[in-house]
């Protein structure tokens, strides 16, 4: 798996859930300094102990990888998760992220990591800007926050290269 920040002794870490819990990935709109990455999973621990969808308790987990993507990691022993479950943890996750003075990119953001090695976010327009300029080429690292287990981010699916992803495709990186 990807740089993880270590979830504090009370808190779960991804790896003590299966394969099949279900995520969520939280791009961020700028790097979380280690302090801020600290504080945001130190906020979220009382929600994570406490975690319920439709009155059945939530085994749950969190961390940030490579200082930019939040994950919030869920599983049930009797199903699956309630929207209004969902709903909670970003309910828990924004009051947060407003004290540390950060927000999150938008769904339709795309993020890779430039050639000095930094993550960023950048709408479609700038990223095929960035293609048009040479700074982005087939084998920039992209990253797709749209899975949805522990298994696909376990399996290496938050990153790729660019011409191996529908980034290559749509942008025309082989």
């Amino acid at each position: 798996m990807s740089v993880e920040v270590p979830a504090p002794a009370a808190t779960k870490s991804l790896d003590e859930l299966p394969d099949e819990a279900r995520i969520w990935i939280y791009p961020t709109d700028r790097e979380l300094t280690a302090a801020d990455q600290q504080a945001l999973i130190e906020g979220l621990e009382d929600f994570l102990e406490s975690w319920e969808s439709h009155r059945r308790p939530v085994d749950g987990a969190a961390a940030i990888l490579h200082a930019r993507f939040v994950v919030i990691a869920a599983t049930l022993a009797d199903g699956d998760m309630s929207g209004c479950g969902i709903d909670a943890s970003v309910h828990a996750l924004l009051p947060i992220a407003e004290r540390l003075g950060f927000g999150f990119a938008t769904p339709l953001d795309i993020h890779y990591r430039t050639g000095s090695g930094a993550i960023v976010s950048v709408d479609r327009l700038r990223f095929a800007e960035a293609v048009e300029r040479g700074l982005v080429d087939g084998s920039t690292i992209v990253y797709n926050p749209d899975l949805t287990t522990l298994e696909q981010l376990r399996t290496g699916g938050l990153e790729s290269i660019a011409r191996d992803s529908w980034h290559g495709r749509a942008f025309g990186l082989f």
